[in-house]
């Protein structure tokens, strides 16, 4: 059978990947990394803080609807989770920013991103354009937070 891809390819195929993240990658995205809080020397807990780190990836809006994002409610559908986030494997190695798989390092279940002001968490992820040995991009699924109120709905 034959070879369609060569080895020259898959370089070839790496390297424009990763030089159109300096093209396309260019949205900022805020990523509020929670510190998790402690004891005091008094025994006191100490709140949680975050550190903030700005991101540049790329974002899909999901006007295809290529994932269940809606809930049903009362008065209708609502959209929960609307954005794609790409991110570049090389661009978070370069920038320290990986894990021990060579992923985005954060704690989905504490972890905001912050894209225009509105808040975002993150519902699941996965890798992407694979090249012939490594995946190159990595993307997550954001679901809008629901902003607190102290108004009552009856």
């Amino acid at each position: 059978m034959p070879n369609y891809v060569d080895n020259n390819d898959w370089i070839d195929y790496k390297n424009v990947v990763n030089e159109f993240h300096e093209d396309a990658f260019q949205q900022e995205i805020t990523l509020r990394r929670v510190v998790k809080g402690g004891l005091d020397p008094h025994g006191e807990d100490t709140p949680d803080s975050y550190t903030v780190l700005i991101l540049k990836g790329l974002l899909q809006y999901n006007d295809y609807r290529t994932w269940p994002s809606t809930k049903n409610t009362s008065s209708g559908e609502v959209d929960k989770q609307n954005t794609l986030l790409y991110l570049n494997i090389k661009y978070l190695k370069d920038n320290n920013l990986t894990n021990g798989d060579g992923f985005l390092d954060f704690d989905p279940g504490h972890d905001r991103f912050i894209l225009k002001g509105q808040e975002y968490k993150a519902l699941g992820e996965s890798q992407t354009a694979q090249a012939s040995d490594e995946p190159l991009l990595q993307y997550i699924i954001l679901k809008r937070e629901e902003k607190d109120t102290t108004d009552s709905i009856y």
